[in-house]
């Protein structure tokens, strides 16, 4: 007899997820044998689904069961085609309309499921019907659509019913999520000790899920007495489960100043303990002013972050102005940029033009790309009490575009079509244009598009375009030159596997991510972040290693890396043809390295569009949130297949530009259409790559495996 497969899924937002666990009938097995149906107060009937002998009609005509309807649906979900969803709502919707319970649970879970059938109005619908039969699991499902404002109106005190319905029903993972909304106070006050009650009664039964939040319980002292002994003691038990806990032991190994000097802290790239935000913000301000009043540039910068942003302290934008001005006196640059924009915009002190140019400069000449640029604007139009001068506004416009940014470039090729500052010269302009658009600015493609025409009317095309090979070979050199100088080297930084290696990547030119697609070390990340490295190596689950570049596809930014040993999470590749707009994907990648940490971070989102930018068909649009560093990452559907490659943002200076507003996660992945492409060219051997799952995976297997197999890549 063949064993069932045990399948998980997590469903997260809104500080609280539920996990469903479901086995595939064994073939031959009696689906509709004695059953125990359950209410809140305990089972009250045992005996065949009488639901189950109902005569239901089947799509050929024929008289079934709608027992014999539920078995066919099952079949199709876990012995079918791929495609096999739609048909197997038909089959379950026959039973669930019968009034079978188990056909009602199934119906609302293929509703919930990220994909074509995805419908949470009907979802919460069926979860309903089989919850009011009795079903526990449907009961806690029902309350997370409740406390998600999932196909039903948002209503804690409605999740909290449905949660305690399933607890009393036996369901042991709801005890913890009813842990989880008392330290929330979602639906109910907040009240920490009845969560820690909770959160011990879910251990008590063999779950994991409340270990982590008992701990961080303990280590602040809520509803439980303060002790790091007992909070250690439950946050490394749950550690094999929980990526917050491995999180946590890593930074308690570090000390305070290390902490924040590295970015480390509770508050940069740390998935919060619920219902316990304020009291992490808190403790990380307590790690940033021991080392900031230590003369730390990077934890004063920290500091004028959270006072800032009211995180752990009050917010007081004169605070935060201080110890940005502290860490600006020390030479830390991103310190330098926010002192600029504090004095030009009045924040925290009195308008101040002459001053915030000052610092501005001072962030521009250390590499800042904003604040080139920003320079460049206030000489180009004589802004911010500066008077007009457009060859210092060309120097800036240059540094800025030779480090990559579109916007600048854009604004070079300006100068030169106008003649402003420079001898027009349109060859010249169409090299920096045609440099822009490859960086996504828009309105730097319809300017190219425009010269164009001219340029071809007076048969100078070919030559422009030759000049745009060059001017790209001209920058890349530039850029090698203009060095960042706001990494600084780190010292020693603790016990974390991960910061182990901190010191080193500051001395790297570049970051970016990456993600194992071969166990003999296949690595996949974007040209644009390897195209100018002497030397390469990867930061993995399994060490520190150098690598080499084994195939390239520049014109759709890809590269395939060869690591100096065998990396054992391999991620399976799909086709993204069948990927659509709306479809839920995520990333795990490393972004802002240099200030979130050195650990992989999840960020999800939707497929927006099936086209890039200007409707380019190689990309993906998606609402996954990007930053500097996730560059190369994996985009991934539910259940952690790749589906693309993350390679660009949106420019959002120059959608504030021409439309006035800024943008909100418009960002770009190439689709995994052209890597497999790219992988077919190697002439790998049979079984090199991980074969796509035949079956359901749960977000949550989905999400480990891609943390498994992130790569951060470091560039020389």
């Amino acid at each position: 007899m063949k064993s069932s497969r045990l399948a998980w899924a997590v469903v997260w937002g809104s500080g609280i997820f539920g996990i469903y666990r479901f086995a595939p009938p064994a073939i031959g097995a009696d689906t509709g044998a004695a059953v125990e149906a359950r209410t809140p107060t305990g089972p009250v009937a045992t005996g065949r689904v009488d639901a189950g002998d109902v005569a239901v009609t089947a799509p050929d005509g024929s008289s079934i069961s709608a027992e014999e309807a539920f078995r066919r649906g099952e079949r199709l979900i876990w012995f079918g085609p791929k495609q096999s969803g739609s048909e197997a709502i038909k089959w379950f919707r026959l039973a669930a309309e019968a009034g079978l319970a188990k056909a009602q649970f199934r119906l609302a879970e293929s509703y919930s499921l990220v994909d074509n059938n995805n419908d949470p109005t009907e979802a919460a619908k069926w979860f309903r019907k089989a919850a009011d039969q009795g079903d526990n699991e449907a009961m806690r499902r029902l309350a997370v659509c409740y406390n998600l404002g999932s196909g039903v109106q948002k209503d804690g005190a409605e999740a909290i019913k449905w949660f305690r319905r399933a607890v009393d029903g036996g369901n042991t993972i709801a005890i913890s999520q009813l842990g989880d909304m008392f330290a929330e106070g979602d639906g109910v006050p907040r009240d920490y000790v009845e969560a820690a009650n909770w959160y011990r009664k879910s251990v008590e039964q063999g779950e994991w899920l409340g270990k982590f939040q008992l701990g961080m319980l303990y280590e602040y002292g809520l509803g439980v007495a303060q002790s790091h002994e007992q909070a250690l003691t439950w946050i490394r038990s749950a550690a094999e489960h929980d990526s917050r806990a491995k999180d946590f032991l890593a930074r308690d190994s570090m000390s305070a100043g290390e902490a924040a000097t590295h970015g480390w802290s509770w508050a940069n790239g740390f998935e919060l303990p619920l219902g316990m935000g304020d009291f992490v913000y808190a403790e990380a301000a307590k790690c940033y002013r021991r080392a900031a009043d230590q003369g730390d540039a990077d934890a004063q910068f920290y500091l004028g972050v959270a006072y800032s942003k009211g995180r752990g302290l009050p917010r007081d934008d004169v605070q935060s102005l201080q110890w940005f001005r502290r860490a600006a006196e020390l030479g830390n640059p991103d310190a330098q940029f926010n002192v600029a924009l504090y004095y030009g915009k009045g924040v925290g002190t009195p308008i101040d033009n002459p001053e915030a140019v000052r610092w501005l400069r001072k962030a521009a000449e250390q590499g800042i790309i904003n604040a080139q640029f920003m320079l460049g604007e206030c000489f180009s139009n004589g802004e911010m009490g500066v008077p007009q001068d457009l060859a210092e506004a060309l120097k800036w416009y240059r540094r800025a575009a030779a480090q990559g940014d579109p916007q600048s470039q854009f604004s070079v090729g300006e100068l030169y079509r106008l003649g402003r500052g420079v001898s027009q010269d349109y060859v010249e302009a169409y090299a920096y244009f045609s440099l822009a658009a490859a960086g996504g600015d828009e309105q730097a493609r319809t300017s190219r598009d425009s010269l164009m025409l001219i340029l071809a009317k007076n048969q100078v095309l070919i030559a422009a375009q030759q000049r745009s090979k060059e001017l790209k070979a001209e920058l890349d050199a530039e850029k090698t030159k203009a060095a960042n100088l706001s990494h600084k080297e780190s010292g020693s930084s603790g016990g974390s596997p991960a910061a182990s290696a901190e010191a080193a990547p500051f001395e790297a030119k570049c970051m970016g991510s990456g993600f194992v697609v071969g166990a003999d070390g296949l690595v996949v990340t974007n040209w644009h972040v390897v195209e100018k490295a002497a030397r390469l190596e990867l930061i993995t689950a399994w060490g520190r290693m150098s690598a080499k570049i084994v195939a390239a596809d520049q014109s759709n930014d890809l590269v395939i890396l060869r690591a100096a040993e065998p990396l054992a999470a391999v991620l399976p590749i799909r086709s993204s043809r069948g990927a659509k707009i709306g479809t839920e994907v995520f990333t795990i990648g490393f972004p802002n390295p240099d200030m979130q940490g050195f650990s992989p971070k999840f960020n999800r989102g939707e497929i927006s569009s099936v086209a890039g930018a200007a409707d380019d068909p190689r990309y993906f649009q998606i609402s996954v949130p990007v930053q500097p560093g996730n560059s190369g990452g994996a985009l991934c559907d539910a259940e952690g297949r790749v589906i693309g490659v993350v390679a660009a943002k949106l420019d959002e200076r120059l959608a504030f530009k021409t439309s006035g507003s800024l943008p909100e996660n418009v960002n770009y992945a190439i689709k995994s259409t052209y890597l497999l492409a790219l992988l077919e060219s190697l002439e790998l051997p049979q079984n090199a790559l991980a074969a796509d799952d035949k079956g359901p995976v749960s977000p949550e297997v989905a999400r480990q495996r891609a943390q498994n197999s992130a790569v951060l890549v470091l560039v020389y």
